[in-house]
């Protein structure tokens, strides 16, 4: 089970640094620099990290719920861009505001998860007590 936690560490880094490039590529799409297409490619990358993030979660244990969190705020992230398109420009308006969640949730989620160390002792090397003061 350890080996998923280290995949969790790894999709949520990875996770964070492409939640900080999807509000560079938003402003390229606002400002005229580009089109909104690497965004939404980047996007729905960003959605199935957080699926996959939330299996090795699942699997390793460790941080599911927070994990699960991420996810949901994905999917919420996603129904606010189609709806808005379809329905309303205010609810649509919504969709940079759940960014900002998102880069604050993949944030305390990747500080937990690096902090996290608990790695197994080797089963053959006996474990290590401190030594004791003599005097």
């Amino acid at each position: 089970m350890y080996w998923a936690r280290y995949l969790h560490r790894i999709l949520i880094a990875l996770f964070l640094a492409g939640a900080v490039t999807e509000f560079f590529l938003a402003g390229v799409g606002v400002f005229g620099a580009g089109s909104f297409d690497a965004h939404r490619g980047i996007g729905n990358l960003l959605l199935a990290i957080s699926l996959l993030a939330l299996a090795s979660a699942a699997i390793a244990r460790k941080f599911v719920v927070h994990t699960a969190v991420l996810f949901v705020l994905m999917v919420i992230q996603y129904t606010l861009v189609n709806a808005g398109e379809d329905a309303s420009p205010w609810i649509a308006a919504l969709h940079p505001l759940n960014g900002l969640f998102i880069v604050a949730a993949s944030g305390s989620l990747a500080r937990r998860a690096f902090a996290d160390v608990s790695w197994p002792r080797s089963r053959t090397a006996p474990a290590v007590t401190p030594a004791r003061d003599a005097s």
